[in-house]
This record gives C-alpha cells, sequence and structure tokens, in this order.
C-alpha cells in the first residue's frame, strides 16, 4: 500500500517519542513495559488513535484505561464468522461496507482469541457477531471509544487474518 510506517520495540516504548497526529498499532500479545504506559496514554489524550488487537486487550487496555473494556475470560476456538456493521459512519467500519451486494463481511478469529467485555456505555460496538452471541460469547468484533482527543479501537483476533475479497471467493467455490 505504500503507507509510511516506523516499527518500534515494546522496549523502546518507554522513550518514543509519540506524535499525536499518527496512529500506533499494538498488536498481539501487546506486552509493553508499564513505563510506556503514560506515554501512549497521553498520546491519546492528546489526539493519537490507538489500535489493538487480540491480547492486547489484555495487556494494554486494561491497565492502561480501565473501565473501558476487559477480556471477559473467554477464549475464542478458531472459526469464520459473518460481521454485522453496527457504525457505519465510522472511518475504519467503512471497509467492510464495500462488501458486494447480499455477502455479509466475515471475520476470522485465531484459537485462543481473547473475548471482549464492554464496560462502559462509552464503547462502541463497530462490529459484532450474531455467531458468537449465539454461542453465548461476547459478541464484540471491533470496539472503539474515545479518550481526550483520541481514539481507541480494539478488535479480536489479527488483522492480517482477515478475508479478503478473493480469499471469500476462494471460501465460497
Amino acid at each position: 500500500m505504500g503507507v509510511p510506517f516506523t516499527q518500534i520495540s515494546s522496549d523502546e516504548a518507554a522513550s518514543y517519542l509519540f506524535d499525536p497526529s499518527q496512529t500506533v498499532y499494538v498488536n498481539c500479545p501487546g506486552t509493553l513495559p508499564l513505563a510506556s504506559h503514560g506515554r501512549l496514554k497521553a498520546f491519546v489524550a492528546n489526539g493519537g488513535q490507538l489500535i489493538t488487537t487480540d491480547w492486547a486487550l489484555k495487556n494494554v487496555l486494561q491497565p492502561m484505561f480501565p473501565g473501558f473494556v476487559q477480556h471477559d475470560g473467554t477464549c475464542i476456538s478458531k472459526r469464520v464468522v459473518s460481521v454485522q456493521v453496527r457504525d457505519k459512519q465510522d472511518v475504519i467500519t467503512q471497509v467492510f461496507l464495500t462488501q458486494e451486494a447480499g455477502v455479509a463481511p466475515r471475520w476470522e478469529i485465531e484459537n485462543g482469541t481473547y473475548a471482549i467485555r464492554v464496560l462502559s456505555p462509552e464503547v462502541r460496538k463497530l462490529l459484532v457477531s450474531r455467531e458468537l452471541r449465539s454461542a453465548n460469547i461476547p459478541d464484540s468484533i471491533l470496539v472503539r471509544f474515545d479518550c481526550g482527543k483520541g481514539r481507541v479501537y480494539h478488535m479480536i483476533s489479527h488483522l492480517y487474518m482477515q478475508c479478503s475479497e478473493a480469499k471469500l471467493m476462494q471460501q465460497t467455490q
């Protein structure tokens, strides 16, 4: 895609100068030194965007932003589920609206994925799965909450695993 980025180690996060005009992506497992938590919280409070995946829910979001979301204790088994878009205005969910009419967006879940328990009414469920809910698993796939001038997104599983249109077509043939 040609999007410029800087990759840093979790150890570097404690001293890195985060720019609030940028997005920080913390992938699973998301173990960060405690010294980095204050920097990342300030980054978000000053207008930064933080995106986390899977186990970063417990390792990053719970300690840094208590009271919004937490791991509910469920580890979801490997599966692919259809998802429903709850917020069609959000820039992240717009990607899922480009699907062919009548084809539900799909989300691939890796074995051991942490289910999201929403604790605050300030958390918006952007993508949900009725299939998870019917299996008595919290239905949140992608959530968002604002903190100060910034925004935090969290998704279950991993972004790199998600279905492309080509992959979806292969699955249906």
